[in-house]
């Protein structure tokens, strides 16, 4: 199995849509009316965030990743806003490893992501450790 790690540039997110749209449930459902695809999209094409994707012998994807950078007062960090795909086991080792290294090429302080219950139990043998509770109220 021969993993790649790439980053879609904004231009290129017209030609990946189509795929990635076909997560719109997950998606709309992880960001709970914060974001919607159109939102997105239009984020990925003007450059606020990015997309990776990891592929499979070149030509098959198994992973989207939604990254952006986030600037605090005291640090800045490499967020997690959204992963798909299938085969999580095959992927996720080095996915990490690339997280890793982009944060610190971009001189980044942290990696961060909110997420379920389970991605606490599933990262802390990367060196993840539970920060904070997220509570909604709805209005």
């Amino acid at each position: 199995m021969s993993l790649k790690f790439h980053r879609v540039a904004p231009e290129n997110i017209v030609y990946i849509w189509p795929l990635f749209r076909l997560h719109k449930d997950e998606f709309e459902n992880h960001c709970r009316d914060e974001m919607n695809m159109h939102s997105l999209y239009e984020s990925l094409v003007n450059d606020e965030r990015e997309m990776f994707i990891i592929t499979e012998n070149e030509n098959v994807i198994q992973c989207y990743i939604i990254l952006e950078c986030v600037h605090y007062d005291r640090i800045s960090a490499l967020r997690v806003v959204f992963i798909t795909g299938s085969k999580m086991s095959k992927w996720l080792p080095f996915l990490i490893e690339k997280l890793d290294e982009y944060a610190e090429i971009n001189h980044l302080s942290r990696i961060e992501a909110v997420g379920r219950k389970g991605w606490e139990r599933m990262l802390k043998k990367y060196n993840y450790n539970y920060a904070y509770t997220h509570l909604i109220k709805d209005l």
